[in-house]
């Protein structure tokens, strides 16, 4: 959770997953995009993948159940809507990366949802 510091401050920063295991193989190519069940299984195993997959079911429940069966407001509509669109992202790789655009995404979309609706009163 500490992905804003810059590695300028931080040297020792941990790179993604798929950093790891190119320099684990001794690739030079290491831009590789792991996926969301590899980055459980690099973190804890076995276990990893059926507790990621729990924490995502339940993230997309909770969800799905304000968006359906509740009146949400427009800007958890429009949240809603981001994070329908970086599932994707989520899914295909680096949670490290993803995390920090969707964390910086979400936060701005959030501030500037309010700000319109401040002003609009």
């Amino acid at each position: 959770m500490l992905f804003w510091f810059p590695r300028s401050i931080w040297p020792g920063k941990p790179i993604g997953s798929g950093g790891v295991i190119a320099e684990e193989f001794g690739l030079t190519f290491d831009h590789i995009a792991l996926n969301y069940w590899a980055e459980g299984w690099i973190n804890f195993g076995l276990i990893g993948i059926v507790l990621f997959s729990i924490i995502l079911g339940k993230i997309n429940a909770t969800f799905d159940i304000k968006f359906y069966k509740r009146k949400p407001s427009i800007c958890y509509m429009t949240i809603y809507f981001i994070y329908l669109g970086m599932l994707f992202f989520i899914l295909r790789g680096d949670l490290i990366s993803c995390v920090a655009y969707m964390v910086g995404l979400s936060a701005a979309t959030y501030g500037c949802s309010k700000l319109i609706i401040h002003k609009s009163r």
